[in-house]
């Protein structure tokens, strides 16, 4: 049995043909048109895999946009770090007031000099065995990228940004503050230092500096 629409010819069955029949004149075309998008839904053309491979590169070159600036945010975070710091010492210079714990200093505790210097050491070492190490979370991996002038240079691997993080005497000097201000020889990951490849770079290498969990735990003795 076969009946006309515009410009279609359509057969059915007369099992089908009372189907039809039997839907409401009002929901007739709704009906067939659901039946086509379900059709195509499942006969996917070539066309469409080429619609989401456009989709999958858009996405990629976001991806590789946003790592980009991660990387720099990282150096605009390090940069305002440094000058923070500088600003706080020459207020304390110039006004007498104390930054950091006054009950324990932190210098009576961890020489800021001998810790530089054993990191330095074991950061050498990593440069030339060309060791890369994770973030906590694994989504990130680092390596020194090298060692110049009394600054310490950390490669994020996988991302588009070729700006290492950078980082100095200084920088570690603030992160032994921040550490022994918490107190217990042990802070929290994240609040060691703000730069999270600075602090992944410090507690891989630094023979004194293990993470546990989220902590991060500073040991004297050295295995």
């Amino acid at each position: 049995m076969a009946f006309d629409m515009p410009r279609v010819t359509i057969h059915l069955s007369e099992s089908e043909f009372e189907i039809y029949k039997s839907i409401p004149n009002g929901q007739r075309s709704a009906v067939l048109k659901k039946s086509l998008e379900a059709y195509k839904a499942k006969t996917r053309t070539s066309g469409s895999n080429e619609e989401l491979l456009e989709e999958l590169n858009r996405m990629k070159t976001e991806r590789d946009a946003l790592d980009k600036a991660y990387g720099e945010i990282e150096t605009l975070m390090f940069n305002l770090e440094e000058r923070i710091y500088d600003m706080k010492e020459k207020l304390s210079n110039e006004m007498k007031f104390p930054i950091g714990d006054q009950v324990h200093p932190w210098f009576t505790f961890i020489d800021a000099d001998e810790f530089w210097n054993q990191f330095i050491d074991s950061a050498q070492q990593h440069l030339l065995e060309d060791i890369v190490f994770d973030s906590p979370t694994g989504r990130a991996s680092y390596r020194v990228q090298g060692i110049d002038n009394g600054k310490v240079l950390i490669e994020r691997l996988g991302t588009k940004s070729t700006k290492p993080s950078t980082f100095t005497f200084s920088t570690i000097e603030r992160a032994l503050k921040r550490l022994l201000k918490v107190g217990n020889d042990m802070v929290k990951v994240g609040g060691f230092m703000p730069v999270l490849a600075q602090e992944c770079a410090v507690v891989e290498i630094h023979p004194c500096l293990r993470r546990e969990g989220d902590w991060i735990i500073y040991s004297k003795e050295v295995k």
